[in-house]
């Protein structure tokens, strides 16, 4: 249908425009994923701005009690704007009958000096399919060049790396050309071929030297962290700068040459699946990928649904903002959809991509993003506290499910390949829209990498039932790793875990809810007597086989211990705990640390010191507290740590343990100084 502003438009969720029919009719059109977030409206659709409206539907206006009917449409590829030779219809219309293609460029620097990217790149665009281009060979290298220039300011590094080369092959010594290529390259993974075209102008003389030698710095930590080399102080910096869960500037993206990304993995059956696997042995903690989101939706303080007309349900706020983001993104860089269509978009569905890349499938992309993005696991709440009051809420280095349930969310491609396992070799992280991926455990050459979807810590019956819904309701997956195919063969030893994990959640209610003793609620909710008879049927197992059931069972059998006064067994209960967790999910991550600072409380009990310094040691080393400022980690490290180790230590608050705990913490710093200091010394001539 065609369709005339009649009013100025304005912005709520989508874009509110009155509109006029070919035949007078009069209605309200709601426009979605159209105007971007930094767009205004009124330089789009001015009043008197026509355009055609393909396959829109009607919906009923919720701030109307009338209930009456309004126009509504989602994809942006639905509207059609018109070119031809007299006007270019998008914001105010520019006449440009009997222009020339000077005319055409002018326009679109007007446009571009005002800062409106998208009207300077259509006036750029015409002016380029202007009949007499062929002629004007000046105006077509100057509106290649500014077109290159405009995409690398919207972030379309494919397009600007072709505009400039179209300059380079009319112009082959263009220095602005050349300049811009090398800054397309940095971001498109070719950081030290950018820093060659860039050190050759630099020698030639180049007018912009000053500019040309801040890019070379930038390019050379780009260089470095394509190769796996980040400076995590210096991101944290960054990101505190920005408001909180935000987007950082570029960075590198990092594939460690030891994995292969995207390689079909063989089943039993003959069947296959795409995933991620070592082709190199991996040690413990290493870094494996990094990249910057495709999209992501920071941290939204008050959330807010609308209504998904396809299927009929409500989607938050976070969610609207992920989809419209990777909807627009699409739109504009059409070449992007040939790494997003590949995603997973459910196992139902065929994930081979679309036969049309430059298709806006608004479905498809819902479901890729159901299946696919990244979201924070709602932890303890005071742990979130305590980090938010410490890094401001910029780095968010927890332990991570996809759930979404949770502040801030992101969409990464090549991360994304990454398949669940209940028993994960890697983890996950991430400083605003820069995720980190680490190993958790040494891993052999030939091992699938596998992530936790779902908390580990989480139930058996839990974590079955987020999967049966991943994409939506009723569609989802079976997980097949070790310990999923292992309880479907051994229904006796499954319904024993799921009795341990009853008990496990009504002693921690017992604890939180009704100031019961964590011995006491542990005897409530199982006997001593039976959970030896637990105990006796799991013993044989492996540990990662007895997974977080037994892990749990331990943690009660130790605080039965430490009520009768047996520290010395309620200690190695916590020891049995940890090694189930380790076996279970690695190191590194958030879990682990409890179980270490379970062991510090513990041991402290029953004097044993040196046990207690070990093992914070061994969490105050980890990344997630080296990778930060001294003065911040400390302070973070000793929070957490009277907060999660005090209470294995004793039931009630004790200020004189409290200064013991703290001389332990200090104690660490301090071995930690002497490491530095012989460190500095033995580099010395």
């Amino acid at each position: 249908m065609l369709l005339e502003v009649i009013h100025e438009p304005y912005r709520q969720v989508g874009t509110s425009l009155l509109v006029e029919d070919s035949r007078g009719g009069v209605i309200m059109l709601s426009l979605y994923n159209y105007v971007g977030p930094d767009e205004d409206p009124n330089e789009l659709f001015q009043v008197g701005t026509e355009f055609a409206l393909v396959a829109p539907y009607l919906k009923n206006a919720q701030d109307d009690r009338s209930n009456s009917l309004m126009l509504r449409c989602d994809n942006p590829q639905c509207v059609v704007m018109y070119d031809d030779d007299r006007f270019i219809w998008r914001g105010s219309s520019i006449r440009l009958q009997k222009s020339n293609p000077w005319e055409i460029r002018q326009k679109g620097n007007e446009a571009f000096k005002i800062g409106n990217l998208e009207l300077a790149s259509k006036c750029y665009s015409l002016g380029l399919k202007h009949p007499d281009i062929e002629v004007f060979e000046s105006d077509k290298i100057a509106c290649f060049g500014n077109l290159a220039e405009v995409n690398l300011r919207l972030g379309r590094w494919q397009e600007a790396m072709e505009d400039a080369n179209k300059v380079l092959a009319l112009e082959a010594d263009h220095a602005k050309a050349r300049f811009r290529l090398a800054k397309a390259m940095s971001r498109l993974g070719e950081a030290s071929k950018a820093l060659a075209i860039a050190r050759e102008l630099l020698k030639e003389g180049s007018q912009d030297r000053s500019g040309i030698q801040k890019f070379i710095h930038e390019c050379e930590i780009i260089a470095k962290e394509e190769v796996g080399e980040y400076n995590y102080n210096a991101l944290l910096k960054e990101a505190r700068l920005k408001p909180p869960n935000g987007k950082l500037g570029f960075h590198g993206s990092f594939v460690s040459p030891k994995i292969a990304v995207g390689v079909s993995i063989p089943l039993a059956s003959g069947a296959s699946y795409r995933g991620c696997k070592a082709i190199m042995d991996l040690k413990e903690g290493e870094l494996i990928m990094s990249s910057k989101a495709f999209a992501f939706s920071p941290k939204v303080e008050c959330l807010s649904f609308e209504a998904n007309v396809y299927e009929k349900s409500l989607e938050d706020e976070r969610g609207m903002q992920l989809f419209s983001e990777i909807v627009r993104k699409l739109w504009k860089s059409p070449s992007l959809g040939t790494q997003f269509y590949l995603l997973s978009s459910g196992v139902a569905s065929n994930n081979q991509g679309v036969e049309d890349i430059t298709k806006i499938d608004l479905p498809k992309i819902r479901n890729i993003i159901r299946s696919n993005a990244f979201s924070e696991h709602p932890l303890d709440e005071q742990i979130r506290a305590s980090w938010k009051k410490t890094f401001g809420g910029h780095a968010t280095t927890l332990d991570h499910s996809f759930q979404n349930e949770t502040p801030a969310s992101g969409l990464w491609t090549k991360e994304s390949m990454l398949n669940h396992s209940c028993i994960p070799n890697c983890s996950w992280s991430h400083t605003c829209d820069q995720i980190f991926i680490r190993t958790t455990k040494p891993i052999q050459m030939g091992d699938e990498l596998c992530i936790a979807y779902s908390s580990c810590h989480n139930s058996h019956e839990e974590r079955m039932e987020t999967f049966r819904n991943w994409t939506k309701q009723g569609v989802g997956f079976a997980c097949l790793c070790d310990y999923c195919n292992f309880l479907q063969k051994r229904d006796d030893l499954r319904k024993l875990a799921h009795e341990v994990d009853n008990a496990y959640e009504e002693a921690a209610r017992a604890v939180s809810m009704q100031g019961v003793k964590m011995g006491t609620a542990a005897d409530l909710a199982m006997s001593p007597a039976h959970r030896k008879v637990i105990f006796d049927v799991f013993a044989d197992l492996p540990l990662r086989l007895q997974h977080t059931p037994l892990a749990r069972l331990h943690v009660l059998e130790g605080s039965s211990l430490s009520m009768s006064d047996d520290s010395a067994g309620a200690l190695k209960s916590y020891q049995q705990a940890a090694k189930i967790g380790y076996a279970v999910r690695g190191s590194g991550i958030w879990e682990y640390f409890l179980d270490m600072w379970r062991i510090v409380g513990s041991a402290m009990a029953c004097n044993h010191r040196k046990l207690a310094l070990e093992s914070l040691v061994v969490i105050w080393n980890s990344d997630h507290f080296q990778s930060i400022q001294k003065d911040e980690a400390k302070r973070f490290f000793k929070d957490l740590t009277r907060k999660y180790s005090l209470p294995w230590w004793n039931d009630e608050y004790n200020s004189r343990r409290e200064m013991q705990l703290d001389r332990l913490v200090r104690e660490v710093w301090s071995l930690d100084s002497k490491k530095s200091h012989n460190k500095k010394s033995s580099k010395k001539p």
